[in-house]
């Protein structure tokens, strides 16, 4: 999974080097300098916004920014295809493989909770039956 507050680092850096400022960004990007900022410290974001900043900064490398792969600076000889980077593709694979098999735990454990409640209710209605027909006993005897 990509760390936001390391993408974020990675944009400051960047910015810093191209001395533009973030409300400069911002504004380059019809954005609000506050949602770079957001950006810059890590905290989650909208991909239109974030994909509205990086179109305003065409010679940032986003395999740098997202992965901390190769130079901060696009090189216009450089394969830019994700296809012919197979490592990002087999290190997002397992990424996402993880995330499945993290949210199959958590829907077996809803559906527990689930079967659970279901005979605790069943259990609930049987004693309920075996109280009424208590209560009418004592009312009829």
């Amino acid at each position: 999974m990509i760390d936001l507050s390391l993408v974020g680092k990675r944009l400051k850096q960047f910015l810093d080097t191209k001395r533009m400022k973030i409300n400069e960004l911002g504004k380059a990007s019809d954005t609000a300098g506050t949602q770079i900022y957001n950006i810059i410290k890590g905290k989650k974001y909208g991909v239109d916004k974030f994909i509205s900043v990086v179109r305003e900064v065409p010679d940032l490398n986003l395999y740098w920014l997202l992965f901390e792969e190769g130079e901060m600076y696009k090189n216009d000889n450089a394969v830019s295809d994700i296809r012919e980077k197979p490592e990002y593709l087999k290190m997002e694979i397992e990424n996402l493989k993880s995330l499945i098999s993290y949210q199959e735990l958590t829907l077996n454990v809803y559906k527990k909770s689930l079967e659970m409640a279901v005979s605790t209710n069943e259990d609930l209605k049987e004693l309920l039956d075996f109280y009424q027909k208590l209560i009418e006993k004592e009312k009829g005897g």
